[in-house]
Formats: C-alpha cells, structure tokens, sequence
C-alpha cells in the first residue's frame, strides 16, 4: 500500500492512498513504480496509471507546500495535510465521475457499474 510521508519541523504525518502494489513493482532506491514489472499489459497499464497519479500527487503536495511558504508565515504539518486534501478548482461529483472514468479506461477497466 503507497503512502506520502510528510516531515516539517520534526513532526511526521501520513497520508493513505489506497494505491496497492507488489514488493516486486515498487523501486525503493527512486521511490517510483517499475511499471515493466506488471505481470500482463492490465497491470501495466495500471502501473503506468498509478505512476502517472502519484506525479500528480506529488507535484500537489509540492504546490501546497510551495503556497504555505510563500504566505510568509509559520506553517505546521498538519497545515499541509489540510491544504492537499482539500479538492482543487471547482471539482463537482460530476465532474469527478467524468474523470474517474477517463482514468478507468486509460488502465482498461471499460465496463462500470
């Protein structure tokens, strides 16, 4: 299971993904996916799409971080946390359903329910 680990100022949170992967796919040394280790062309497409979310995640967390310091004031981890779970723009369910889908189809799950 992926998890984000955020450290300021000496005081570590988590943040859950839900993504789930094997041992074999993760690379410890980079802390990418090693979407050539997907057994079949699903679990690579998977992969390439769980890699290509976990960017977004990061670059969102590094967005969040980036704002808290250019405030020019004193921030704390949970600060951050607060920031990145917070939905961006102006995300609807619908419109978080739309793009659920895209990615659902992107990794070859065409049939919803």
């Amino acid at each position: 299971s992926v998890h984000y680990q955020i450290i300021h100022h000496c005081k570590v949170r988590h943040i859950r993904t839900g993504y789930k992967l094997f041992p074999s796919e993760w690379i410890s040394a980079s802390g990418e996916i090693n979407v050539s280790a997907g057994s079949g062309e699903g679990r690579k497409s998977y992969l390439a799409a769980l890699k290509n979310q976990i960017d977004k995640d990061l670059f969102r967390i590094k967005k969040c971080i980036n704002r808290l310091n250019q405030e020019d004031s004193p921030f704390t981890v949970d600060r951050i946390i607060e920031l990145y779970t917070v939905p961006e723009g102006n995300c609807t369910f619908l419109l978080y359903g739309k793009e659920l889908l895209v990615e659902l189809r992107q990794i070859g799950k065409v049939r919803t329910a």
